[in-house]
Order: C-alpha cells, then sequence, then structure tokens
C-alpha cells in the first residue's frame, strides 16, 4: 500500500528542515533581503565603470562576498521551505519572490567580472595585493593561484 505524502504542517517536527538554523523567523530573512538590495545598489553605484585599481577590484570583491553570504542563506531559507511543501502557495510565491530578487541582483552585479577581465595587465602598475579574497576567488574560477 502507497503511502499517503503529508502536508509539512502534518509531518512531525524532528522529520522537517529546522530553518531557524538559518533564521529565527522569517522577518530576519527579508530583513538581509533588504540588504541584499542596499548591498548591491552600493557596490553598482560605487565600483561601476571604476573595476580599473587594484583596490577597487579588491574593494568590490569584500563587498561582493559579503552579499553572496546573504545570498546563501536566503536562498537555503526560502528553498528548503519550498522543496517540502509543493502546494503551499505562501511558501511558493515567497521562493519565487527571493529567486526573482536573487535574479535581478546578478544582473546588476554582471558587470563585475566583465570589467575585472578586460582590465589590461600589461598596463596595470600594481598587482593586485595576495588576499584572501583573491584566494578564494582564484579557487572558485578553477586557477591554483592569483595572477594580477
Amino acid at each position: 500500500m502507497a503511502k499517503e505524502l503529508l502536508a509539512r504542517k502534518d509531518v512531525p517536527v524532528e522529520q522537517t528542515w529546522d530553518l531557524s538554523l538559518i533564521y529565527p523567523n522569517e522577518e530576519a530573512m527579508y530583513a538581509d533581503a533588504e540588504k541584499m538590495k542596499e548591498l548591491s545598489r552600493h557596490i553598482a553605484e560605487t565600483y561601476k565603470g571604476h573595476l580599473d585599481t587594484p583596490e577597487n577590484i579588491v574593494n568590490c570583491l569584500k563587498d561582493y562576498e559579503e552579499l553572496q553570504k546573504i545570498e546563501i542563506l536566503v536562498l537555503h531559507y526560502t528553498d528548503l521551505a519550498a522543496s517540502v511543501d509543493y502546494y503551499d502557495n505562501y511558501i511558493q510565491e515567497r521562493n519565487g519572490k527571493m529567486g526573482r530578487l536573487l535574479s535581478e541582483i546578478s544582473s546588476e552585479l554582471s558587470f563585475i567580472e566583465s570589467e575585472i577581465t578586460q582590465q589590461d595587465r600589461t598596463e596595470c602598475h600594481h598587482p593586485l595585493p595576495e588576499t584572501e579574497q583573491c584566494r578564494r576567488n582564484a579557487a572558485w574560477k578553477g586557477t591554483t593561484e592569483w595572477k594580477a
């Protein structure tokens, strides 16, 4: 006999995701969503068209890393909730709303990679400082070391 799929509210709590480990409540997640919007706006206003110095590149990557940390939390909070209850319209709409926000942010900040890769490295008089962000970004891009 096939088991009936239970709604999330009918599943024992110990068998569900503990989303409070990510955010204590939905309001805290929405507060971080607002931080993402503000940080994205700050990055675009501060660095778009200005990623032409090692200092600006490193500072931009630091800000972008902070934004990505928040994105991961927001995405996991909404996505985990949506993945276990496809019939809860509110949860599905919230997940879609956050997905659209992340897409907008990604689009707004798409200049970062293109501006950095367009830099003429032979014209750069000061190599980028070796930082933890540079090493992580180099590893993320699949290279073994950071090269200015």
